[in-house]
């Protein structure tokens, strides 16, 4: 009995948890916070087209206590290259995604930024640091010119989102629900010359 007793209160204890992190704060969650694209270029280098972009990442106060908590957070970077057409929308011609996981080392009180997509690993001992490099990509291999046609026209499009299904599989449920988790900007266009 004294058994299921300590049960309840440790789900009670993750309830009031889960509560606090992804639906007491939706009042303020829609107001400021989320991913913005300040600027995107795109650069021919010996053949190759790479893309330079700042990003700047709002996240919500709660997002950031979660996060110095233990809850890990990935987000994805998804660029894309169209051919520009008369009708309908751009045709897709190649696509990449970057991929970034943010977490809080409790013992060394750094956060730490690791790409997924090369391996690296940075650590930083402020949010606002950690923060600023994520938004900063520099050089980010595109495309080979060699795939195009010189007679169309093409552009780039580059949006960040939170990685809702990356989250650990007990919080997905309510951070599906909460605005909070719902992190993503509009696409971002720049052309491809």
């Amino acid at each position: 009995m004294n058994q299921h007793r300590k049960g309840g209160s440790a789900l009670l204890q993750m309830t009031l948890l889960l509560a606090h992190f992804l639906i007491l704060p939706w009042a303020h969650a829609a107001d400021k916070d989320g991913f913005w694209i300040k600027d995107a270029k795109v650069k021919l280098v010996e053949g190759i087209y790479y893309l330079d972009a700042n990003i700047d990442f709002d996240f919500d106060a709660a997002n950031i206590e979660a996060i110095k908590h233990g809850v890990p957070v990935t987000v994805e970077v998804q660029i894309k290259v169209l051919r520009s057409r008369n009708y309908l929308w751009g045709e897709e011609i190649a696509h990449l995604n970057q991929e970034y996981q943010v977490r809080y080392h409790a013992l060394s009180e750094r956060f730490l930024v690791l790409n997924f997509n090369s391996g690296q690993q940075l650590s930083f001992h402020t949010w606002e640091e950690a923060m600023t490099a994520l938004g900063t990509l520099t050089a980010i291999p595109v495309l080979d010119k060699s795939l195009l046609t010189s007679n169309d026209k093409y552009q780039v499009r580059i949006r960040a989102i939170l990685d809702v299904e990356a989250l650990p599989i007990p919080l997905r449920p309510l951070a599906y629900l909460s605005p909070l988790w719902s992190m993503a900007n509009g696409w971002y266009s720049c052309p491809l010359e």
